[in-house]
């Protein structure tokens, strides 16, 4: 069986099925760790260092 072919029959299950949810977390852990060496941050990291500075606050 092809990768579309299960990604597609994969489409009809829940993300649990799909992906353990150890896997994914994982994986989460792993781009976490990524992100935090090469400095990248999501707007929402932010809002504790400027309060009152984004809108929707």
């Amino acid at each position: 069986m092809d990768f579309v072919t299960r990604t597609l029959r994969c489409r009809s299950r829940s993300a649990g099925q799909a992906v353990p949810l150890g896997g994914t977390l994982a994986v989460m852990r792993t781009l976490d760790a990524v992100r935090d060496r090469i400095g990248v941050r999501f707007p929402d990291e932010f809002l504790d260092e400027f309060p009152g500075e984004f809108p929707g606050e």
